[in-house]
């Protein structure tokens, strides 16, 4: 009878689920990026002073995650090719899905976002053709550089939305607003870097 136990198969499920979590926690951080993703789509979508102020603070946790599961995954000696891959393809998709909402409310230029897309649909064909034809493709420098880019940008042109919703001093408003422009013409110049960075690599090594 005491197999049969509800409370003792609750206990045993939920101490392989914590197992489970522990021994694969750098991609379930991976994972936590992916899941918030949406819920920071919507505020930044909503727009107000308390949804702006809550994508901010979801953004900020997404990029926190995006530090620790690369760190744990290298302190546990986790490094997987499955992980390899997934880090990348949650942190694009992030990227990707917050500037289109930019994009849909005007606020990001459609050739910036056109530009952002073109080089991640041409690493990921790249990447795809090399594992095919037995390439290492490897990741590059100016990937890491372009993903801090594009996410400097992604927190100063939320801070500049927010910054007159939250009383901020026009003067700092403006300030903030100079600050996004600045940060996204970094990000579109380091991501056309690490398309030329990758285009060459891929050249040299096929």
């Amino acid at each position: 009878m005491a197999k049969n136990n509800p409370i003792n198969a609750l206990i045993a499920v939920t101490l392989s689920a914590l197992y489970f979590v522990w021994n694969n926690l750098p991609n379930v951080l991976t994972s936590c990026r992916l899941l918030l993703t949406p819920l920071a789509m919507i505020l930044l979508v909503r727009s107000s002073a308390v949804s702006l102020a809550g994508c901010l603070l979801v953004v900020v946790i997404i990029e926190i995650t995006d530090f620790f599961d690369g760190f744990l995954a290298r302190r546990w000696k986790k490094v997987s090719d499955f992980g390899k891959l997934y880090d990348p393809y949650c942190d694009v998709t992030f990227h990707l899905m917050m500037f289109l909402c930019l994009a849909s409310l005007g606020i990001l230029p459609l050739w910036i976002m056109a530009i952002f897309l073109f080089r991640e649909l041409t690493v990921w064909f790249l990447r795809a053709y090399c594992a095919t034809s037995g390439i290492n493709l490897a990741a590059r420098p100016w990937g890491k550089r372009k993903a801090n880019a594009q996410t400097a940008m992604l927190v100063s042109v939320i801070v500049a939305l927010g910054a007159n919703l939250w009383g901020v001093p026009l003067a700092v408003d403006a300030g903030l607003m100079a600050l996004s422009v600045i940060f996204t013409l970094a990000a579109v110049a380091a991501t056309l870097i690490s398309f030329g960075d990758y285009v060459n690599y891929f050249v040299k090594e096929s």
